[in-house]
């Protein structure tokens, strides 16, 4: 009877400690953060938010050595398949380094603990959707205020002269298109 109530006790314990979230360092924080917040499907919500963007760079690098590719945005799908695994586990490598360089271990404790809670795993779940959202909100807004802002630059080159003066006609077709 003592051996069994005995071992009943230890596995009692055992239990009951393990629910409890074991105490951990700013490392132990900044590997959890890491493992939470740079995951493959992150990644991917980034990279999609700049498809475009991304695509068209890849074609003017390819036009550059000559390349003409037939189809840009399959050729895209492939890079990124052959890409994601190996970039997700290099930034994880390094990122918790990172995190604990910039964030005092108070703060890496919060962050661990709030990301831990459902409103936290609920951020993780949305980010990749708002990453997409807010990039496409970017693009409109800041075309709106890069034509805004177009007349008050054109009115500081002319007041700060910041092109060569021997190239009037250029100037001049800059602040027009600014304008």
């Amino acid at each position: 009877d003592k051996d069994i109530s005995m071992k009943l006790r230890s596995i009692a314990a055992i239990l009951v400690f393990s629910a409890v979230p074991a105490l951990s360092g700013p490392q132990e924080d900044a590997n959890y953060i890491v493992s939470q917040t740079f995951t493959e499907e992150m990644f991917r919500g980034a990279i999609s938010a700049q498809r475009k963007v991304l695509i068209s760079a890849i074609q003017n690098d390819m036009r550059r050595h000559g390349i003409e590719l037939n189809k840009p945005e399959r050729f895209f799908d492939l890079f990124l398949e052959a890409f994601i695994d190996e970039f997700t586990e290099g930034m994880r490598a390094e990122a918790a380094t990172l995190y604990v360089d910039l964030f005092t271990p108070e703060e890496l404790e919060g962050i661990a603990a709030f990301l831990r809670t459902e409103a936290g795993q609920g951020m993780i779940r949305k980010t990749p959707a708002l990453m997409q959202q807010s990039s496409m909100l970017g693009q409109r807004i800041g075309m709106m205020a890069g034509v805004r802002a177009g007349p008050r630059l054109a009115e500081q080159i002319r007041e700060e002269d910041i092109l060569a003066p021997d190239d009037k006609p250029l100037r001049e077709r800059l602040i027009d298109m600014l304008e």
